[in-house]
């Protein structure tokens, strides 16, 4: 009977520690979900694309936030400063490389274990590929390239 009330005991204490963890990372996601909404808005509301496809936040000197969208059939992103949303960069993804061809420039020139993402930015040179990736040491590893020419810009190794 004792174990019952253990097992009982533990269950509930999992299941309430598993909800409050859950809770919380919605709560702390919420302020980034607003701000993918409102560039989203933005964007579609000014007629630069047609639809969204993929929304992510890009972080570096600034933070920005990726749209990547169809507008009139062709692909387009925008980069959009997350803090003022007045700063937006309009890329044709068709102008540069694909995030398939930075992930073979990476895994041509690195050991890579395992790409984690790969996300379009902006830097002071302009539109960049960053590509996340776990190095046969498992450390994490960094690669910016050029998105127009592919060209390596920075390397960030085993962090």
């Amino acid at each position: 009977m004792k174990k019952q009330w253990i097992g009982a005991l533990l269950l509930v204490a999992v299941v309430a520690i598993v909800s409050t963890l859950g809770i919380l990372y919605v709560i702390a996601k919420q302020p980034q979900n607003q701000d993918f909404e409102r560039i989203e808005t933005l964007v579609l509301g000014q007629d630069l694309v047609d639809s969204v496809t993929e929304t992510y936040a890009y972080h570096s000197v600034t933070s920005y936030i990726t749209v990547i969208g169809t507008k009139d059939q062709q692909e387009v992103a925008y980069i959009v400063d997350s803090k003022d949303s007045k700063t937006a960069y309009e890329v044709l993804l068709e102008e540069g490389i694909t995030e398939e061809q930075a992930e073979e420039l990476t895994r041509a020139e690195h050991n890579v274990k395992e790409i984690l993402s790969i996300k379009l930015g902006y830097e002071e040179i302009g539109p960049v590929w960053e590509v996340t990736y776990l190095n046969e040491n498992d450390a994490l590893s960094y690669t910016y390239l050029d998105f127009k020419t592919g060209d390596w810009w920075k390397r960030i190794s085993n962090l």
